[in-house]
């Protein structure tokens, strides 16, 4: 199926779509109602985090972040203060590294002034419709990343809690594992544009889109023990979760273009 055929498949209203579908679909009336919103009163750092926060949730369906729901979300079902622990553990270790990481790109960021210039914006504009074009299945190349996912042996050497937490401390460094959406790029660039006090924040919005399924899928599959249910479910709303990825970053370059003009005016 192409990505865009995938991607309509994922957006039809239909009354026995599963429940991550169905609260995937609600994330993302939620969040392209915000952006409006934020457009239409002109505070657009929200509509970028809203953006970001939309670019994680869509990032959750690949390979790391199934995986790790899958190892997780049963635990609900059969040790409800294990599970707890375990999702505090990778939030908070994916928390940690996100903020480091979008601290150091966006300090970095602050040097040169970037979202003063029109030129910066103009290639972040471009990078944003490529990557968009990308999900939509009009052109197709590998973006880079790294080509590994997290090391499964942690939760058995350190224990399942302390594994949880360094499995989210490495994938909140954001491209440091294999990355299905193009919107952690998105995310990165605008991070280094805006610079400190507004780039780091980002990468945090970023990081909490990708934990929202991991706390709530339990809920939604009826505290289903069965992993392999759990990553049949995701699969079968992938066109949303794409959606949700081409919704986000359609976001950001919209903010993108409005920053441009303003610029160039």
């Amino acid at each position: 199926m192409s990505h865009t055929s995938e991607l309509i498949t994922g957006l039809r209203a239909r009354r026995d779509s599963n429940p991550i579908r169905v609260f995937c679909g609600i994330i993302l009336f939620a969040g392209c109602s915000v952006v409006l919103l934020s457009f239409v009163v002109d505070v657009r750092f929200i509509s970028l985090l809203t953006a970001a926060v939309l670019c994680g949730i869509a990032e959750t369906r690949g390979r790391c972040g199934m995986s790790h729901i899958c190892m997780i979300a049963p635990l609900r079902a059969v040790q409800r203060g294990l599970w707890i622990r375990c999702c505090l553990a990778y939030s908070l270790g994916g928390l940690l590294t996100a903020y480091l990481i979008g601290l150091i790109i966006a300090a970095i960021g602050s040097m040169f002034n970037l979202w003063s210039s029109v030129f910066y914006l103009g290639f972040a504009c471009l990078a944003s419709l490529v990557l968009i074009l990308r999900e939509l299945g009009c052109i197709r190349f590998l973006t880079p990343q790294c080509d590994r996912q997290t090391y499964k042996g942690w939760a058995d050497t350190f224990g399942m809690v302390t594994g949880a937490g360094m499995w989210g401390a490495h994938i909140g460094l954001g491209i440091s594992t294999v990355i299905t959406y193009g919107g952690v790029y998105c995310v990165l660039l605008v991070a280094f544009g805006l610079g400190i006090r507004g780039g780091e924040w980002m990468l945090i919005a970023f990081w909490m889109g990708r934990i929202v399924f991991l706390w709530v899928t339990p809920q939604l599959l009826n505290r289903t023990t069965d992993g392999m249910a759990i990553s049949g479910a995701f699969e079968q709303s992938s066109g949303m979760f794409r959606a949700t990825s081409v919704c986000g970053m359609v976001s950001i370059l919209c903010v993108l273009l409005i920053a441009s003009y303003a610029h160039l005016m």
